[in-house]
């Protein structure tokens, strides 16, 4: 027999990407079907719920509350449609998933965000570094080409404590803020050994329309194949998708990251080898590019 309602309202993780928003969701699937009312799920939920690094508001709640609902408290079943056999792989098992979403507009993916999307872009970049980051935790946030300590952004209570406008472009993974001895023997506050959580690996997959890009990362969060953390438009030809790997030294990042989840199955669909570094820089949602436009949050999960 699975935990009752109030059992899971117990467990509840704290907020700040520990896995808060998914056991939300259970606790609150539990509570339908033990057929609790909203307000019942809420103020139970409200009660036990440590939000204090991240606030969590009530329409949160109520949003998870009524995701709950609409499967009627039972958790998404994966396919049996992606038991595929064995020689069905790379761009073939890349088109199988594509071709299980008919939205390549993203309206889908972002109605199953475990947080909703803001329309305000500028909301959209602290809601992006506050889903993935937690606050005391130092990014980067700064060009591509930079390792100027200056961009070094520390995560406070309220989210990133952005002195002026953000660049484009952040680190997927949060920095011990000092430096440390690069590849090239360089010191470098941005390099892999800087890294203090080898929590994030990113995704991205050029080569392919961004229409199957989005329709594959649909598929992907509706089926549960991956641990999906976010996904933003790069607002040109890309879409970058961030996941939760969890390594807790580099040497199992090496096995799990680079050689199994990127070499083994995302380079085989499409996906860009390059992204197997720990200190590898994505898109940071809500920033407007020059020649680009905005770049767009699609999903926090």
């Amino acid at each position: 027999m699975g935990l009752t309602f109030l059992e899971k309202c117990r467990d509840l993780p704290p907020s700040g990407g520990g896995g808060c928003h998914p056991a939300l969701l259970g606790a609150a699937n539990t509570g339908v079907r033990e057929g609790l009312t909203d307000t019942e799920i809420l103020d139970t939920i409200r009660e036990y719920v440590d939000d204090a690094s991240r606030p969590i508001t009530d329409k949160e709640i109520l949003d998870t509350i009524s995701t709950a609902r609409r499967t009627d408290g039972r958790a998404p079943r994966r396919s049996s449609a992606f038991d595929a056999p064995p020689l069905v792989h790379g761009p073939q098992l890349r088109d199988h998933i594509v071709a299980r979403s008919t939205d390549p507009s993203g309206t889908e993916l972002a109605s199953m965000s475990r947080v909703p999307i803001s329309a305000d872009p500028a909301h959209q970049s602290i809601q992006h570094m506050s889903h993935l980051f937690a606050p005391g935790e130092t990014v980067f946030v700064g060009p591509a080409h930079s390792g100027n300590p200056s961009y070094l952004v520390r995560m406070g209570d309220a989210g990133p404590e952005f002195v002026e406008a953000p660049d484009p472009w952040f680190i997927v993974n949060p920095l011990t803020g000092k430096r440390a001895a690069s590849k090239s023997g360089t010191a470098s506050v941005r390099c892999d050994a800087a890294v203090s959580d080898l929590r994030y690996m990113l995704w991205e997959m050029d080569e392919v329309p961004v229409g199957d890009q989005i329709r594959f990362w649909t598929s992907v969060v509706r089926e549960s194949l991956l641990p999906v953390a976010s996904v933003t438009m790069s607002g040109g030809k890309s879409v970058h998708a961030l996941v939760r790997v969890g390594c807790r030294t580099i040497e199992e990042w090496d096995r799990v990251v680079r050689v199994n989840l990127l070499s083994q199955l995302a380079v085989q669909m499409g996906a860009d080898k390059a992204c197997g570094n720990p200190s590898r820089m994505s898109r940071l949602a809500g920033v407007r590019e020059e020649g680009r436009g905005v770049q767009w949050l699609l999903y926090l999960g």
